[in-house]
């Protein structure tokens, strides 16, 4: 499941709660794009949807203008995708990422894995393993990925 299929679009918010915290939650948006921007951290905004008359949880806002209206149009960051590392067996993996390790969004990440002595890589599973090094894996980082090695000892 992707992150964007996880959000929760049940959720409703009271006109008056809204009203009273829109402001605020659009400062607290222009500010972390601000210091991700100073960083240089990529950020990717997910349309949320329309603030305007009659236009509440549409994709296209059509708004007759009579008067002075306005019409904000509500983003929100997706953050970037992790990596997460795990092996079975005696060796290790590099990068070591169990916790989740953020990459640019459409970044190569080449893993390799050092078995312990007197084992071998078995196999890899979540990247594709490099034809020439089996000690090698890659994977690039367009969603969240889970890769892991299986290390087994050698035979004889």
């Amino acid at each position: 499941m992707t992150q964007l299929e996880a959000v929760d679009l049940s959720r409703k918010l009271a006109r008056k709660d809204y009203e009273r915290t829109i402001a605020a939650e659009q400062l607290r948006m222009r500010e972390l794009h601000f210091r991700m921007y100073a960083r240089r951290v990529p950020v990717l905004a997910v349309f949320e949807g329309w603030d305007a008359a009659n236009c509440a949880r549409e994709r296209v806002c059509t708004v007759t203008l009579a008067e002075d209206t306005e019409v904000t149009a509500t983003f929100q960051p997706t953050p970037p995708p992790r990596l997460t590392t795990s092996s079975t067996g005696l060796g290790s993996i590099t990068p070591s990422c169990s916790d989740g390790c953020p990459y640019d969004r459409g970044t190569a990440v080449t893993l390799s894995a050092a078995p312990a002595a007197n084992h071998h890589v078995s196999g890899w599973s979540g990247c594709t393993q490099d034809a020439s090094d089996p000690n090698r894996c890659e994977v690039t980082m367009t969603q969240d990925r889970d890769v892991s090695a299986t290390f087994a000892p050698d035979e004889g």
